[in-house]
């Protein structure tokens, strides 16, 4: 029996649509009530298991963007910083950003949209780093679908 990776795809895409909005949620609520555990430890659920899920079909830059903001989630959890709009923009960028990558695989252009820049922030704040999203991981990801005229 072979693994039939794009029927997988279908419904990890639509799965992913689901944690994503967890996510929003969470952080929502988080921004709300910064002192509330609950959405932290909501949007961490999700996030994990969207990292799992990632793994499991090798999209590694989903894995890679949702593991970095799964460790920021870790940081604000264990309480070694609170937190501040800083990390909630960056945690939604983040979900922003997976949103576009997921888009991307179900269109069938897995690995378009660039997230490392995105990566190294969740991951300097994740070590303590105050929060200064560049404008390079804000701004939406170039389309380098087209080829150039």
């Amino acid at each position: 029996m072979s693994f039939d990776r794009a029927a997988f795809i279908v419904r990890y895409c639509e799965e992913a649509g689901d944690h994503l909005r967890a996510i929003d949620d969470a952080l929502l609520a988080l921004e709300a009530a910064p002192g509330d555990a609950e959405p932290v430890a909501a949007a961490m659920r999700s996030m994990h298991t969207l990292k799992g899920a990632s793994r499991m079909l090798k999209v590694t830059d989903v894995a890679a963007l949702a593991h970095a903001a799964e460790d920021l989630l870790m940081a604000l959890r264990d309480g070694r910083f609170g937190p501040g709009p800083g990390h909630v923009t960056l945690l939604l960028t983040a979900a922003d950003r997976l949103r576009e990558m997921i888009g991307a695989l179900r269109e069938g252009r897995e690995g378009a949209v660039p997230a490392e820049d995105l990566v190294a922030a969740l991951r300097a704040a994740a070590e303590g780093t105050p929060p200064q999203l560049a404008e390079s991981a804000a701004a939406p990801p170039a389309d380098t679908s087209a080829e150039p005229g």
